[in-house]
């Protein structure tokens, strides 16, 4: 098996519903699913994305555990905590959005997770984490970026002063105001502070653009996810 899509009459997927389909690469969860259990997803080394629907409040335990394949995740606003080893040995994984609704990160949570870049976090308060939380992360050269209003607060809040590079990105009291259209072959971001993170995928999961460019254009007509402050939107390109 190497796709699924779950159809909107599913709520819940079961604890260790899809543990170790090593062949899978992509799978649709509709808005209809509220909760994944622990381990759903855990050892699925062939995933490349994913897209947590906004009915999802709760990053369960050990959810994406060892998910090498991972090189990108968005959490949406929804969520208010991520679960004990939730994305723990996603070596693959290079950037991930936390936004402003999470207040409480588990242990173990990005444990080993080596290869992480950037991590744009919307909170204006830090979330409380353990020691353990981003263990094995490169804190010497992983960017964290803040709400600029918050620079201060993470630089001397326990775990996240850790990380030597903070810097200030978009205002969280922003995030709402984001918009993404296209015209032609070009998708525009809209309503972003200059440097935001900006991700576009493909339908496929494919990484197409990371960067801080707000107008991206994209090789063919088609339906893109695009993932910036937060959120992750969806748009045509005709």
């Amino acid at each position: 098996m190497t796709s699924i899509a779950i159809p909107n009459s599913v709520t819940n997927i079961g604890a260790e519903a899809f543990r170790a389909c090593t062949g899978l690469t992509s799978i649709t969860i509709p808005n209809s699913v509220t909760s994944i259990g622990n381990y759903a997803f855990s050892r699925c080394t062939g995933l490349t994305s994913i897209t947590i629907p906004n009915s999802v409040t709760n990053i369960s335990n050990y959810v994406f555990e060892g998910c090498t394949g991972l090189t990108s995740i968005t959490i949406p606003n929804s969520v208010t905590s991520i679960g004990n080893y939730a994305f723990s040995r996603c070596k693959g994984l290079t950037s991930i959005t936390i936004p402003g609704s999470v207040t409480n990160i588990g242990n173990y949570a990005f444990y080993d997770c080596t290869g992480l870049k950037v991590i744009d976090i919307y909170a204006k308060t830090p979330p409380s984490c353990w020691n353990s939380s981003f263990r094995n992360v490169d804190t010497q050269t992983c960017k964290l970026v803040v709400p600029a209003e918050s620079l201060e607060a993470y630089k001397n809040a326990d775990i996240w002063k850790d990380f030597y590079n903070i810097t200030a990105g978009i205002d969280g009291t922003k995030a709402d105001e984001v918009k993404v259209t296209a015209t032609g072959n070009e998708i525009t971001v809209t309503g972003a502070a200059y440097d935001a993170v900006v991700e576009v995928y493909g339908v496929n999961g494919a990484l197409v653009y990371r960067g801080n460019g707000k107008s991206v254009a994209v090789p063919s007509a088609g339906v893109y996810v695009v993932r910036v402050a937060g959120k992750a939107i969806k748009v045509a390109v005709n």
